[in-house]
């Protein structure tokens, strides 16, 4: 006794899904999706690696020296850094001592990536 629910070899609608071609030439479609652009472009390097934690800083740097960053960032790390350069800038005056300005080194360098980051958007909001 045949299963109802499964077709057999002489059930016609077998047969005609594996007819030997096309009917006529339009029954083919050939799909090609849109390329679409990534997203972000540069891959965002490891954190976990010296090398890729050198990046991150790297790219962490040039968007606050771009002026890429909102407000409240920059005027958060002028506050911090300041107040920290301040204080270090006093140490080194109270006690007369020049190697003690080695200290000055770090929050000049993060001071000066804030100055140029401060500029340029100070620039781009004028245009």
């Amino acid at each position: 006794m045949p299963n109802r629910d499964r077709p057999t070899f002489s059930d016609d609608s077998f047969q005609s899904s594996f007819q030997s071609g096309p009917q006529n030439s339009n029954d083919y479609v050939i799909d090609i999706p849109a390329q679409h652009p990534l997203v972000y472009p540069e891959k965002v390097p490891s954190g976990y690696d010296p090398m890729g934690d050198i990046a991150l800083r790297g790219r962490v740097c040039r968007r606050i020296a771009s002026g890429e960053v909102p407000w409240w960032l920059l005027t958060g790390g002028w506050f911090l850094v300041g107040c920290g350069a301040a204080v270090v800038l006093s140490l080194v005056i109270s006690s007369g001592d020049v190697a003690v300005l080695l200290l000055l080194l770090t929050p000049a360098y993060i001071t000066v990536i804030l100055w140029r980051g401060t500029h340029r958007r100070l620039k781009r909001r004028r245009r």
